[in-house]
């Protein structure tokens, strides 16, 4: 085949059998490629007369140069990704803060099959946020995929990521709150259900709030899951004081908990203190009775993962670093023990 423009990265990439960032990658002279995988994406390139160009005209030292855009990596912009209230108040801090420096956001997810798409292959965008749950172990194979850009992590990634800044919540701050916020109500049996025992961040702050309250002589049970919920039903029927509950991840988990103190007739605030870690305020606020929650602060995660990487774009050279926002507490002012 005679070399043509009209061959393009995708041709490519699927008669080799690879995605369009991998041959990007490859061109780019990209060195996490392996060399047998180089060599096949050229061969196949230079079979089918693919001559590299630059988009928008720009040379391959795309690096020098800046588009001002973002992208906000999630794993599906169609489906479950986008439709949670922590997602959509970290994308209003993202936002927020790149209005703020005059940058453009794009949205971005993964294709059906994990793919990336092929705006983000530079020089589209400067820098990528990456906001990824439930890869498991195919998150090094998505970081092979990411191209050579500056990269911010934000919240917890199922496992530590080769490269990138990563922005947490403070998980201990979580704990240190809820079991300050039981002691200062005159609560010290403390019960936790974690819901969802698999998220990392549940997991981790279900863990950093044993820690605390075994340190203050807080008596603390555990139930995982929604079988835990009969377990922590036996528990409450049996307690012959008041008991707090912290609950690591909430909001409408922190529905079916409701129920079930509503079938042992147990007065939320009275009975049973419980403190949630809620993403969604207004839906918490508007529980009867009212239990006090836990704000990780979804916009300002956005906000300090904006901010960094746009600090490393201008430090490119700096070592990667780990931010963590600290949580708030919003107080039910009507939490006492025994109604004292």
């Amino acid at each position: 085949m005679a070399g043509t423009q009209d061959v393009t990265v995708e041709e490519v990439a699927r008669t080799a059998g690879v995605s369009a960032s991998t041959v990007s990658r490859v061109f780019n002279s990209n060195p996490d490629i392996a060399d047998e995988t180089a060599a096949m994406v050229r061969s196949v390139a230079a079979r089918l007369g693919y001559r590299r160009v630059t988009l928008r005209g720009r040379p391959a030292a795309w690096k020098t140069q800046r588009t001002n855009t973002i992208a906000f990596l999630v794993p599906d912009v169609h489906q479950e990704a986008l439709r949670t209230v922590l997602m959509g108040r970290i994308l209003e801090g993202i936002e927020s803060s790149l209005r703020a420096q005059r940058l453009s956001l794009m949205l971005a997810g993964l294709s059906a099959n994990r793919q990336l798409p092929a705006c983000l292959e530079p020089p589209c965008v400067d820098g990528l946020i990456v906001r990824m749950v439930g890869l498991g172990a195919s998150l090094s194979r998505l970081e092979r995929q990411l191209p050579d850009l500056p990269r911010v992590w934000v919240l917890e990634p199922p496992a530590p990521p080769a490269k990138g800044d990563l922005v947490h919540v403070d998980n201990d701050a979580v704990a240190r709150l809820a079991l300050t916020h039981f002691l200062e109500v005159g609560c010290r049996a403390v019960a936790v259900w974690n819901p969802l025992p698999q998220h990392p961040a549940a997991r981790a702050r279900a863990s950093a709030f044993c820690k605390v309250a075994s340190a203050s002589a807080v008596d603390t049970t555990v139930h995982a899951g929604r079988g835990g919920l009969a377990r922590l039903a036996q528990g409450l029927r049996s307690a012959r004081k008041p008991v707090g509950l912290f609950v690591p991840i909430g909001d409408e988990q922190v529905d079916a908990l409701y129920h079930l103190l509503e079938r042992l007739t147990l007065r939320t605030g009275r009975d049973v203190l419980v403190v949630a870690c809620d993403n969604d305020l207004a839906r918490a606020a508007a529980l009867d009775p009212q239990g006090s929650s836990i704000d990780i602060r979804g916009e300002e995660i956005g906000k300090a993962a904006t901010e960094l990487l746009v600090w490393h774009l201008a430090n490119p050279h700096e070592p990667a670093r780990r931010v963590l926002v600290e949580p708030r507490l919003v107080a039910h002012k009507g939490d006492r023990v025994g109604g004292h």
